[in-house]
């Protein structure tokens, strides 16, 4: 009667010490992705901040304009610093696309800010208004003005391209945000995506 070797400990030690250093460079890699989401929702809110804190200056220095005060800033230097104020913001949007894109930001938080742009963008606040101008006037000139490189191999004018898409695709439908919708159109393949999830970059 023929008997089945028995299989010993030194033969199952390597294939569980392989799975156990699978096991750790998963977590080790789950961890460090979440860690970096986490140090970029803090950079991207204080980005935010200092956005905002520019906004009420800016506010303050066009009311007293507009109500014939004395102020510090002269109409042409009110309309200059509008205008990098509005390249400031798009830029932060921008950056935060693409760390999203790349799984850096976690889609949950980004859904709320990209809500955020299709309410401004279909409801014009005066708090968002400077120098007549607002993120819907804002957007159009920033798509001439960024859409100047042709380079469609490059993978930065790829996720331009895809930017700028989102946030008029946010423009045009004025009934609904869709973002969900929206974010899996102009976002990473279905398969970067399932990736993602595997690595809690979701």
């Amino acid at each position: 009667m023929s008997t089945q070797p028995e299989i010993g400990f030194w033969q199952i030690m390597p294939i569980a010490t392989s799975l156990l250093t699978l096991v750790f460079i998963y977590m080790n890699a789950r961890f460090s992705i979440q860690n970096k989401q986490a140090d970029l929702i803090i950079h991207f809110h204080k980005q935010f901040d200092e956005i905002q804190k520019k906004r009420c200056e800016l506010l303050i220095a066009q009311s007293e304009s507009a109500s014939g005060f004395a102020s510090a800033w002269s109409s042409e230097r009110l309309n200059v610093e509008a205008e990098i104020f509005f390249d400031r913001f798009w830029s932060l949007q921008f950056d935060e696309f693409l760390a999203w894109y790349e799984g850096y930001l976690p889609t949950s938080i980004y859904i709320y800010w990209v809500f955020s742009r299709w309410r401004e963008l279909h409801q014009p606040s005066a708090g968002w208004t400077i120098c007549g101008n607002t993120l819907v006037s804002t957007l159009k000139n920033l798509n001439i003005r960024w859409q100047n490189n042709h380079d469609t191999s490059s993978k930065l004018s790829a996720h331009l391209t895809s930017f700028l898409g989102l946030m008029f695709a946010l423009k045009q439908n004025a009934v609904s945000a869709e973002v969900e919708k929206q974010l899996g159109h102009f976002g990473p393949s279905r398969l970067r995506r399932f990736g993602r999830r595997l690595f809690g970059a979701h």
